[in-house]
């Protein structure tokens, strides 16, 4: 006897750190702001395929202004995660408009 099981269950997200912020230097326009990156995990699957909307990462120098990222997961059954939205929100210095 075969018994076949069927994944229904879609993927989740661990860490899906929703709002960060980041400043900017002294002088300068742009800024950073670090995040961990979100992993996702499945209850069948070891292996769950990630990827994200945007070539922006954690660290990296950014405009003032705000900034977002979407990441997506699913397995192999093709099962797909509630996205992850991480939106970076990179504030001006306010001393380096005064001339402080």
């Amino acid at each position: 006897m075969l018994f076949y099981f069927l994944d229904i269950e879609p993927p989740k997200f661990k860490m899906c750190e929703g709002f960060v912020i980041g400043f900017t230097s002294r002088n300068s326009n742009q800024g950073q702001a670090t995040w961990n990156e979100p992993v996702a995990t499945d209850n069948h699957d070891k292996n769950v395929k990630v990827s994200k909307d945007k070539n922006i990462y954690p660290g990296q120098s950014l405009k003032v202004g705000l900034h977002s990222v979407t990441y997506r997961a699913w397995d192999i059954a093709g099962n797909e995660a509630i996205p992850c939205v991480v939106k970076i929100l990179i504030k001006g210095n306010i001393l380096s408009w005064i001339g402080v």
